[in-house]
């Protein structure tokens, strides 16, 4: 908002604040959807669920909130029950969510308890959550992120909206800030449409209505509606690298350039634009550098299954890392360092050709294999064991889930291709088995070969083939995921068939 917030009457701000409050929220929030309000009960928060209660009846929102306890001060059971007194008074259910923060220790305390507010933000199940974070909030964040050296992506700081839960994988997509006004006038907060994902209802998403307001007016409001709230006491302390930047090093820059929150904001908002225009580029890369080649017969998910070393070497050691970011994204990885990328990006373009590429990477591997960068999904995270112990009998459906594999064969009925459904017709005939040492031939094939030599000729990895599945029909293969169906076993010209097609729920890994 304005610069003058500090100067505005408290009779005023209510008018002021809800009017800005309408505009943004309509295009975050659609009429009817659940939204939870994340509740310190501090200033922000208990003004933002005000706002949410005046409109609610108008919006047909269902409104409730959520307070996350954390254990860390001593008046912490206080909190709660400030907040489950609001929550009376406003009919809004709260929940209280208790948190442990030791297992994430090595973040360090503050990044371990926002780690636990948003795995709970994530498990309420509300299609909005609402987080009350200011323009203030976001000045001392892009300040944090510089002082860290972060990048563009850092220094775009808190989006408006985004997805709360990003899945495993995902198309990538542009970051939920939105291009502003570039003018040098008052900032009256961002002119936005609705995020994608949003009204649709296909993602959980996070939304900042008040991100473009001042703290000021956000006092003054609260003053103005009479609204009590806690104070939590470690906000003064300037031990904190936050609270220092807030109490010390903005009043100071604010003697400089009076306007220095709304300036931040603005250059958070270009940089946002920025980052949106470098992800579209990371985009078109990460198409032209994809292998194609990789994974001959098992669907990838609309997802790129590898890279070609060649295309990144090309491309220069800048936009190559941009790529292979997108590219982690799409896979549900974590983007590592600016030196952890460019040891990637150098042991892909320029190692020997019979180096062992191995790098290790948030729960994965990146392997080089033939000219192509590779991620092989580690499995130790309590899921699919990785590879096929005991045969399973089919059940007859047309899809058909392998726990153990992490995926999914799917039958499409056809005529002359895949398995003949003469074979097929008594149950219990068709098994999933581990992959045995027997040669297989495959339609169209003269004679017999070893899967290991088919699997070479196919290029698929060493690590990714016990993830692939094998069917056998009464205990004789025929059909190997990625190679095909067996000769005898083959449906012939103009008989029914049934043509198995592997999904997996990720790219095939390891065992």
């Amino acid at each position: 908002m304005a610069s003058s917030a500090k100067s505005i009457r408290p009779e005023s701000a209510s008018r002021v604040l809800l009017a800005h409050f309408e505009a943004v929220v309509g295009s975050l929030a659609p009429p009817g959807v659940r939204v939870c309000v994340g509740l310190s009960g501090g200033l922000d928060s208990v003004v933002l669920l005000d706002l949410f209660c005046r409109l609610r009846n108008e919006r047909g929102w269902r409104i409730e909130a959520l307070h996350v306890h954390h254990g860390l001060s001593p008046n912490a059971d206080r909190w709660v029950a400030f907040c489950q007194r609001l929550g009376r008074r406003r009919k809004v259910p709260v929940q209280v969510v208790r948190v442990d923060l030791s297992a994430l220790a090595h973040l360090g305390l503050e990044a371990a308890a926002r780690e636990r507010r948003y795995e709970a933000y994530a498990q309420s199940g509300a299609g909005c959550v609402a987080l009350a974070h200011h323009a203030d909030d976001q000045a001392e964040t892009v300040l944090l992120q510089l002082l860290r050296g972060s990048g563009v992506a850092g220094l775009a700081a808190m989006p408006l909206a985004r997805p709360l839960v990003r899945p495993l994988v995902r198309p990538l997509a542009a970051p939920m800030t939105q291009p502003l006004s570039t003018d040098d006038g008052p900032d009256l907060g961002p002119d936005v449409g609705p995020p994608p994902g949003l009204t649709d209802g296909t993602a959980q998403m996070l939304i900042r209505p008040l991100l473009g307001c001042r703290r000021a007016i956000i006092a003054a409001y609260a003053r103005s509606r009479r609204l009590a709230w806690i104070e939590d006491e470690s906000n003064q302390d300037v031990s904190r690298v936050r609270n220092a930047l807030r109490h010390d090093i903005l009043p100071r820059l604010a003697r400089i350039q009076p306007a220095v929150i709304e300036n931040i904001n603005r250059s958070a908002r270009h940089l946002g634009s920025a980052l949106m225009v470098l992800d579209e580029a990371a985009r078109i890369d990460l198409a032209m550098a994809a292998d194609t080649s990789a994974w001959p017969g098992v669907p990838s998910a609309g997802i790129v299954p590898a890279l070609d070393c060649n295309a990144l070497r090309v491309m220069g050691e800048a936009r190559a890392i941009r790529a292979i970011g997108a590219w982690l994204g799409v896979h549900g990885i974590q983007a590592p360092s600016t030196a952890r990328f460019r040891q990637i990006w150098r042991q892909a373009t320029t190692a020997r050709p019979d180096a062992q590429v191995a790098i290790a990477i948030g729960g994965a591997v990146l392997r080089r294999y033939r000219g192509a960068l590779h991620l092989e999904h580690r499995c130790d995270d309590g899921g699919a064991s990785g590879a096929q112990s005991e045969p399973v009998i089919w059940d007859g459906r047309s899809e058909w889930r392998l726990e153990a594999l992490a995926g999914v064969v799917r039958f499409v009925p056809t005529l002359g291709a895949g398995l003949a459904e003469r074979g097929l017709r008594h149950p219990g005939r068709l098994s999933a088995i581990a992959r045995p040492a027997e040669r297989f031939r495959r339609t169209g094939d003269s004679h017999h070969r070893s899967l290991k030599v088919l699997f070479q000729e196919a290029g698929i990895p060493a690590w990714a083939r016990a993830r692939l599945p094998c069917l056998a029909i009464d205990g004789v293969l025929a059909w190997v995921a990625g190679l095909g169906v067996a000769s005898q076993f083959a449906a012939g010209a103009s008989e029914p068939g049934l043509v198995p097609h592997w999904h997996p729920d990720r790219p095939p890994g390891p065992p």
